[in-house]
């Protein structure tokens, strides 16, 4: 086992945390698919045979994980248990509106001072959100200019397999990639590019030191600003000039290795993770909020995070169930090329009261909807436009 950070637990047998039943390919001989390679890249001379990498081109490629684990026993299923929100006074209805009103810079806030508020009809709306943790490997050959570093090659010991090299997300549920050298996998070649020259000759001038001249198309002469002929200034009249990209030499440096004529090669090894999101919302209400309450603040009455969650099944609101259900069924299997870390769930109860009010004898409602702070949607509100206007 090879550790890229030392102090976390092995990934082998028990490591990683258990995943549903045929999410993932076993990975067979070898365990790496066929890669892309490059086209136009580095001959394939360049690289040395390292077992268990024999696919592994200069590209990049997913290595499956290895086969899943079993499910959790349902007896470890832990107790599902919902909280309980709270009303809105009418004095806090009130105090939303002309907040709100106060936050719009033509909204009139006669209305929000002198309603007189009649109903209030408390309500809460649902947001359940499923997060899934996910972790990928892929594989590529790599190269970079030999400048004396340490070569870690296959006399230090065979090369362990992609997912026997133990790299750890530094927080669960942060998306982020790293890029590690698969140990032993390392060797130095005399650079394709320059054939272990350094350099190579020179395109502009095709190692001859001299080029055209741009300012008179190697002509030796330009036309002035009446039409007529005279020597160019910036070639002298010769109609060329030291090359400038190889300053004369004939020859510039490699590109590939950088003047130093050897590369290291090694393969790389990247790990990614990420998060999936599934979420559904409910809110019912004749004309309200729907969508809006998604983002806002709200109590959260369910929470669940394990390296695989159940799917909620005793929620009053059964539109929840079917959702957690289906989302838990569609994260399991949804990414066959990436390994599941960590799962999270939480349902959150946004409480929306929708207040009936009556201003100049007619008669209006608004939502209020969130905890602090709380916010408002009035469609209807009415004054809405500049100077205090009445919507008619």
């Amino acid at each position: 086992m090879y550790s890229q950070n030392p102090g976390y637990p092995p990934q082998g047998a028990g490591g990683y945390p258990p995943q549903g039943a045929g999410g993932y390919p076993p990975q067979g001989a070898g365990g790496y698919p066929p890669q892309a390679g490059a086209p136009g890249g580095p001959p394939a001379t360049l690289f040395e045979a390292v077992a268990g990498y024999e696919k592994t081109v200069f590209g990049q490629g997913y290595a499956p994980p290895p086969p899943t684990a079993p499910p959790m026993p349902e007896q470890s299923r832990p107790d599902e248990e919902f909280v309980s929100g709270a009303a809105i006074t009418s004095e806090e209805a009130q105090e939303a509106m002309e907040n709100f009103v106060a936050s719009q810079c033509c909204y009139g806030s006669s209305p929000a001072k002198e309603m007189v508020i009649q109903d209030i009809t408390p309500t809460s709306a649902y947001h359940y959100k499923l997060t899934t943790f996910t972790e990928s490997r892929q594989t590529a050959w790599q190269y970079e200019p030999f400048t004396g570093q340490v070569v870690d090659g296959p006399h230090n010991g065979p090369a362990p397999g992609p997912w026997n090299i133990n790299v750890q997300p530094s927080k669960m549920f942060s998306p982020t990639s790293t890029k590690v050298e698969v140990p032993h996998t390392a060797s130095v070649k005399q650079c394709h590019e320059c054939y272990g020259g350094g350099y190579k000759q020179c395109k502009t001038c095709l190692g001859r030191g001299w080029s055209k001249c741009n300012t008179c198309n190697g002509h030796g002469h330009v036309k002035d600003n009446f039409g007529e002929e005279k020597q160019c200034t910036f070639c002298s009249g010769a109609g060329e000039g030291r090359c400038s990209p190889c300053n004369g030499g004939g020859r510039i440096k490699c590109e590939v290795c950088q003047g130093h004529s050897r590369l290291k090669t090694f393969i790389q090894l990247t790990v990614t993770w990420k998060n999936h999101d599934s979420e559904k919302t409910i809110e019912r209400t004749q004309g309200g909020p729907k969508e809006k309450v998604k983002d806002a603040t709200g109590l959260q009455i369910f929470h669940q995070q394990l390296p695989r969650v159940w799917p909620i099944t005793t929620f009053f609101d059964n539109e929840i169930n079917s959702a957690s259900q289906q989302f838990v069924n569609e994260h399991a299997t949804s990414w066959p090329q990436e390994r599941i870390l960590m799962q999270n769930h939480i349902l959150r109860a946004i409480p929306v009261a929708e207040v009936s009010y009556v201003w100049k004898g007619d008669s209006y409602r608004f939502w209020v909807y969130g905890k602090e702070p709380r916010q408002v949607f009035a469609p209807d509100y009415p004054q809405q436009c500049c100077c205090g206007c009445v919507i008619l």
